[in-house]
């Protein structure tokens, strides 16, 4: 029987495919299969640098980016051929650098669009410098830290009253 690989979609043998058992959200178990182990390590790897990335932009840009355009200007940056590792390593070191540069200009942008377009067109001038020569570095980034810098994202709420002030003030009222 044949099956689909997850990460390439080529049919490949049921029986020498590499098979990951997966919980849905409704709690059945269900099946992943990989042409080998080593394509679906590569593609856990992709995965965990693309969250790097979007987390570090996050820190750059000081909130959680709630809209689609930075996964769209990472998305389009692995188009042209550069792996989501050379990506981060680029916007790692940049993160540095561009906390000076950024500190001058950042209250003159009106949208989150604008910072991210900002930020993506310093790593698009840079990053050339980074294809196929990843920097492997002693900073690790462990769970506990992502999991803290979750905790404290800046949530910014709009002057528009919400549900819960117009009951209350129809109820004083």
């Amino acid at each position: 029987m044949l099956v689909k690989c997850k990460c390439c979609a080529r049919k490949i043998e049921k029986d020498s495919a590499y098979k990951i058992e997966h919980i849905t959200k409704s709690g059945n178990k269900s099946n992943y299969y990989y042409c080998s182990k080593d394509e679906y390590e590569s593609n856990e790897k992709e995965k965990d640098f693309y969250k790097k990335c979007q987390y570090t932009t996050d820190r750059i840009l000081g909130e959680k980016c709630c809209d689609n355009s930075r996964n769209k200007k990472l998305s389009e940056l692995h188009e042209k051929g550069y792996t989501y590792e050379e990506i981060y390593q680029c916007v790692s070191d940049l993160e540095k650098n561009l906390d000076s540069a950024i500190a001058n200009k950042w209250n003159e942008f009106t949208s989150s669009y604008n910072k991210i377009a900002y930020i993506f067109g310093a790593i698009n001038k840079e990053i050339d410098n980074y294809k196929g020569k990843v920097i492997k570095t002693n900073e690790v980034e462990t769970v506990e830290e992502i999991q803290e810098y979750r905790g404290r994202r800046n949530v910014t709420r709009s002057n528009k009253p919400t549900l819960m002030d117009i009951i209350k003030g129809a109820s004083n009222g």
